[in-house]
C-alpha cells in the first residue's frame, strides 16, 4: 500500500473502535498486528474470543488463551522490538478481549455487554470460519453459516443505537473466500450470491443434522466410539452435500451459504464481502515469510525446500491461486475505509 494511501487509511481509522473475530487464527493475528502497527491511532480493538479445553482437561478463558497463543506469537516482533518493555502496556491500552463464542445467541455475551459493544463498534470484521475442508457438517454450519448472522445481529443493533446517537451505522466486512464460485468454469461475476432458498436449506441442513445425531444416540457403543461414528455420519454427509451442491468440500458450501445468509438479512447496514484465496504468508509486512503451523499450501512447499517432495504431478499451465496474508490485510482495511470514506 503507497504512503499516499496509507495516509488515507490511517485518517479514516483515528479514533474509530474495531471488532475483529477471529482473531486467534492465522489472518486475525495479521489484522490486529497490522492495526496495531500501521494505525497507531486507532481507538479501541475488541477481541471476541473463546475459552479454550486444554487436553489435559484444564480450561484456558479467552484472557488467559490470549496471553498464550497471541501475545507470544513470532508476528509481533516488529511491535516488540519498538515498544520493547511497554509491548504488554501497549496491548492493553489498545486491546479489549471479550470472552465470547459465535455458536451462541448475543455472541456468548451478556446483554449489557453485548449492547455496549455494539453501540461502541464502528467497524465489525468478521474472520472466524471452520476452515478445515472435511469439517462435520454441523460443525461448520454453525459458525461458518449461522455465525455469521450472529456478528451481523451485534452490527444490526449498533445501527440502531447509533442512528439514535447521530453516529453511522457500523460497517461489516466479512471474509469469505473465492471459492464460493464452487466448480464452475471461465469468466465468473464477482456479485453477490442469490438469496433465494437459503432458509429452507439452512432448515433442512439442521434437521438432517438432527436426525444424524438421533440415529447415533440409540446406539449401544461405548460413548468414544459413538462418537467417532457421529462425526464420520457428519463428515461425509457434508461433503455429499457439497458436491450434490457443485462444491469440492464441506468448507466452501458453508462459507457460500454464510453469504447467501449474509446477502439476505443485513438489511441497510453497511456491509462488504471479501474473497481472497488461499491465503499464505506475508510478502513484505511485518516480515516476509512469517507463518503459524502447516496449513494450506505449506506442507507442499516446506516438502519441496527439505528435498521430501521430488515431485508432484500437475497441470504445468495451471493457476496456483496463492495470495500473501498481508494483501489481504490491506485491502480488507483499505475497503473498509473506501467504501465508508
Amino acid at each position: 500500500m503507497s504512503n499516499w494511501a496509507m495516509g488515507l487509511v490511517r485518517e479514516f481509522y483515528k479514533g474509530k473502535t474495531v471488532l475483529i473475530t477471529g482473531a486467534t487464527g492465522f489472518l486475525g493475528k495479521a489484522l490486529v498486528e497490522k492495526a496495531l502497527r500501521a494505525l497507531p491511532e486507532i481507538g479501541r480493538i475488541y477481541l471476541l474470543v473463546r475459552g479454550k479445553r486444554l487436553p489435559d482437561g484444564s480450561w484456558l478463558n479467552a484472557e488467559e488463551r490470549m496471553r498464550q497463543e497471541f501475545h507470544r506469537s513470532a508476528i509481533f516482533t516488529t511491535l516488540r522490538r519498538r515498544y520493547q518493555d511497554r509491548f504488554d502496556d501497549f496491548i492493553a491500552e489498545k486491546v479489549v478481549v471479550l470472552e465470547g463464542d459465535l455458536n451462541f445467541d448475543l455472541l456468548g455475551l451478556d446483554k449489557a455487554t453485548f449492547d455496549a459493544v455494539a453501540t461502541e463498534t464502528d467497524v465489525i470484521i468478521n474472520s472466524a470460519a471452520v476452515v478445515s475442508f472435511d469439517e462435520r457438517l454441523d460443525r461448520a454450519l454453525k459458525l461458518n453459516a449461522l455465525g455469521v448472522l450472529r456478528v451481523l445481529e451485534l452490527a444490526k443493533r449498533g445501527k440502531e443505537f447509533r442512528e439514535r446517537q447521530g453516529k453511522p451505522a457500523p460497517i461489516f466486512a466479512h471474509i469469505s473466500t473465492c471459492y464460493v464460485c464452487g466448480i464452475r468454469e471461465g469468466i465468473i461475476p464477482e456479485e453477490p450470491p442469490d438469496p433465494t432458498g437459503i432458509d429452507k436449506e439452512i432448515a433442512e441442513l439442521l434437521q438432517l443434522c438432527r436426525d444424524l445425531e438421533e440415529q447415533m444416540s440409540d446406539d449401544d457403543a461405548m460413548p468414544p466410539i459413538r462418537e467417532r461414528a457421529v462425526r464420520e455420519n457428519m463428515v461425509e454427509e457434508g461433503m455429499n452435500r457439497a458436491k450434490a451442491r457443485g462444491f469440492n468440500d464441506t468448507y466452501t458450501y458453508t462459507k457460500w451459504l454464510g453469504e447467501r445468509l449474509l446477502v439476505k438479512n443485513c438489511c441497510e447496514v453497511p456491509t462488504l464481502i471479501l474473497r481472497p484465496a488461499i491465503i499464505e504468508s506475508p510478502l513484505r509486512e511485518p516480515e516476509p515469510g512469517w507463518i503459524e503451523n502447516q496449513r494450506m499450501a505449506d506442507p507442499l512447499i516446506i516438502g519441496f525446500a527439505k528435498r521430501q517432495l521430488v515431485d508432484f504431478p500437475g497441470d504445468p499451465d495451471c493457476v496456483v491461486d496463492l495470495i500473501p496474508c498481508d494483501f489481504v490485510v490491506n485491502a480488507t482495511f483499505a475497503a473498509i475505509a473506501a467504501g465508508r470514506g
